[in-house]
């Protein structure tokens, strides 16, 4: 089945300064997308999702308009973004389960649940915060926000594999060299699921991160720590597609080290 896809993408912005540091910044963008391959002709499982997944030849193309609207400081001291942003897609493409027999359950073929390509008009509304200040030359705090809802516009179904809310505050200590960065990342429970796709419950984790940095005249040698998931937390990730069947990693640590030539 021969398709041919053409489409034009483009944006406009505009920066406005409010006080020292400050700008309120408002982009419009219009961008097409043409569907892929394997939206378009898979017929089969999909061992990387757990899936048994159903192209869809008759798929057009999709056509998204969007605003984002932010509130900006840069100091020496506080540094701020906040982003507000709606977009419209038309003929949105995503990947959902299916019950072709009627009894309330996912399908099955081979073994795996299977889902279908569809495309409907959908809408996506959310917000960011990002926020970072020093107290004085060794030490930090930062926060971060972000939220979104994505629905079928004629509808109002919610999405499959939106993610929850989620918020990262953490403290940041320097000295010299050292870097040593403590966080809390905390997600709410996703419970506004599209038909036959399964609610998530809410998680806390604890991660650290450090690093000690050797500069020398061409060249900085970096030695870094990231430990992830301090408590062991039983969590699941609602974007994964696997999530039902393996949840996220457990406690951990991983060490590197980078050389930079300069």
């Amino acid at each position: 089945n021969d398709r041919n896809f053409t489409g034009f993408s483009g944006g406009a912005g505009i920066n406005v300064g409010l006080w020292e540091g400050g700008a309120f910044v408002a982009n419009f963008t219009h961008a097409n997308r043409a569907p892929a391959l394997e939206e378009l002709y898979n017929n089969g499982p999909h061992i990387g999702n757990v899936t048994f997944e159903i192209g869809n030849d008759a798929l057009v193309r999709e056509t998204a308009n969007g605003i984002d609207l932010s509130l900006r400081h840069l100091g020496r001291r506080f540094r701020m973004s906040g982003d507000v942003f709606y977009y419209r897609i038309n003929n949105f493409v995503f990947l959902a389960p299916q019950d072709e027999d009627g009894d309330g359950e996912i399908d099955f073929e081979d073994g795996l649940p299977v889902a279908r390509f569809e495309q409907e008009d959908a809408r996506y509304l959310g917000a960011e915060l990002s926020a970072e200040g020093w107290f004085n030359n060794n030490i930090g705090a930062f926060v971060g926000l972000n939220m979104v809802r994505a629905e079928l516009a004629d509808s109002g179904i919610d999405l499959p594999r939106i993610p929850p809310t989620r918020a990262r505050v953490g403290l940041d200590f320097r000295y010299g060299g050292l870097s040593v960065r403590p966080e809390a990342v905390f997600a709410a429970a996703q419970n506004r699921v599209f038909p036959l796709e399964t609610p998530t419950a809410g998680y806390g984790i604890l991660n650290v991160a450090g690093s000690y940095t050797v500069a020398r005249q061409h060249a900085a040698h970096i030695f870094s720590v990231n430990a992830y998931n301090l408590t062991n937390k039983l969590y699941r990730n609602h974007v994964n597609f696997i999530k039902d069947l393996v949840p996220e990693i457990g406690r951990g640590i991983r060490f590197g080290y980078t050389v930079r030539f300069f």
